[in-house]
């Protein structure tokens, strides 16, 4: 059910509501639907409200999104893959943990998606934007090397 259910929200996403000229706005639009999806899975019920389960549905939805040429030249994705997060999972955080021990960085222990929270979302992601210059890409494409990493 909550997979159906955050299917159907993101059929019904409105991308230009991500067409943002810089960061702020698209991490507002990016907040407000987070909030919006966690909600409808709520309704399904409360053990599923989960901010983290939301946040990575839209990152990875968006990341395709940002992927697909057509989709991508339609709605000017281009301009806001820089502002794309990594969608973070248990395989993901943990090798951005591993990245950031290599570097002296502490990150919080991962605990699950469902347990995240704002504020560790965000240091993760802070942490993914410096290791994304470092290896000249961006957070989304962080995905496809820490994510298939064996």
């Amino acid at each position: 059910m909550t997979i159906a259910t955050t299917r159907v929200y993101l059929k019904a996403l409105k991308l230009e509501d991500f067409q943002c000229s810089n960061v702020k706005d698209f991490n507002k639009a990016l907040d407000k639907h987070t909030i919006r999806l966690s909600k409808q899975i709520k309704k399904l019920d409360y053990r599923f409200a989960f901010w983290g389960s939301a946040r990575k549905a839209l990152n990875l939805f968006l990341g395709d999104a940002a992927y697909h040429a057509i989709l991508r030249k339609e709605y000017h994705l281009d301009q806001v893959e820089k502002y794309l997060e990594v969608p973070l999972d248990s395989q993901v955080a943990n090798g951005l943990i591993t990245l950031a021990e290599e570097r002296n960085v502490n990150l919080p222990k991962w605990k699950t998606i469902r347990g995240l929270l704002p504020d560790e979302s965000n240091l993760y992601q802070n942490f993914a934007s410096l290791y994304a210059r470092e290896i000249r890409c961006t957070r989304i494409q962080l995905d496809l090397l820490l994510w298939r990493k064996e």
